[in-house]
This record gives C-alpha cells, sequence and structure tokens, in this order.
C-alpha cells in the first residue's frame, strides 16, 4: 500500500506528464491504470468497469486521492502516531523536542491557513491527548500559565510551551 510521500511522488508526476495535458479523460484513464498496480490497480479497475470517460475517470482518481493521499487518511496516521506517543516522566529536552515536531505535525495537517482546527478534527480531544503526554506537573503549569496571561489552550500554545523546554538551559551546560 502506498505511503502519502508516495503518493505525493506519483500524483505529481502523473499530473505533470499525464492529467496537465489537453488529453480526453478516456485516455487519461488508460495511462492512469496502466501506471497503477497491486491493490491500487484493482480497485480502480473495478471502478471503471471497462467504461473509460470523465465519470469513471474522476471517480478512480477521487477513489486514490481519498485512500492515499487524502486528508483524512493523513489525519488518521497523525493521530495514531499522537496516541503511540508516550507520556512523559520528565521535561526533558529530547522527549519535548519530538512532542513539539508532533505538534507542529498536528498543526500543519489539522489546521487551516489561519491556525483554526478544520471542522472534521475533535479539537478538545485533541488538545487532551496532547496535553496528556505532559508529565502532570508540567500540564499544571502549562494551564497555570495560560489562565494568568488570560489564554486559549490551543495547539499552537502547546507547541510555544513544549519550545521552551527543547533549548539546553544554563544549568544543562554546567553539567
Amino acid at each position: 500500500e502506498p505511503r502519502s510521500t508516495e503518493w505525493s511522488t506519483f500524483k505529481a508526476t502523473f499530473v505533470t506528464q499525464v492529467a496537465g495535458r489537453r488529453l480526453p479523460d478516456d485516455q487519461k484513464l488508460v495511462f492512469l491504470l496502466g501506471l497503477l498496480d497491486g491493490t491500487p490497480f484493482t480497485v480502480a479497475k473495478r471502478i471503471a468497469n471497462d467504461k473509460y470517460n470523465t465519470i469513471t475517470y474522476a471517480a478512480v482518481w477521487n477513489y486514490l486521492e481519498e485512500t492515499y493521499g487524502g486528508l483524512y487518511r493523513e489525519q488518521g496516521i497523525l493521530l495514531r502516531r499522537i496516541n503511540a506517543f508516550p507520556r512523559m516522566s520528565k521535561m526533558d529536552q529530547q522527549t519535548c523536542l519530538e512532542l513539539s515536531t508532533l505538534i507542529q505535525e498536528t498543526i500543519h495537517k489539522c489546521c487551516d491557513e489561519e491556525g483554526i482546527l478544520l471542522d472534521n478534527v475533535n479539537t478538545d480531544a485533541l488538545l487532551m491527548t496532547l496535553t496528556g503526554k505532559l508529565p502532570r506537573a508540567a500540564r499544571l503549569h502549562y494551564w497555570h500559565d495560560l489562565g494568568k496571561a488570560n489564554k486559549r489552550d490551543t495547539l499552537f500554545e502547546l507547541y510555544m510551551f513544549c519550545l521552551l523546554y527543547t533549548s539546553p538551559s544554563p544549568r544543562d551546560a554546567h553539567e
């Protein structure tokens, strides 16, 4: 099964070499089917059902996009990574860097251009899951700082909080 990066490469190549040309959609579908193999080919062939036209080309393309490169798939993979991320026992530099990177990916994949979570993302559950990865004392410190600054609990605020722990402190230089 293709990974998201493989799909991105395949899609860019196909769009550049075939889909961007002035060809009838039935010919584009023939080229597309010729480039596929394995499960993607089998399912695409079943969708086309020997009817090569604009409707089947669009249906095959939509299936491939949603299955191998769609936003929901990427979000699902990201949510599984978030759930698999271990609860931190302390706020060490390396683990905070890993968590901040995961939060940054979450912002990139689950937010629009203004940083607002997309409609299909459960904001509260996502924030609670990510915040739950912090040690208890750090969570309390984070929520205290938010309240003190009269800020809302957002992915960006959590990201900024984790970043505070990613640079070595002056005491670390002496150890």
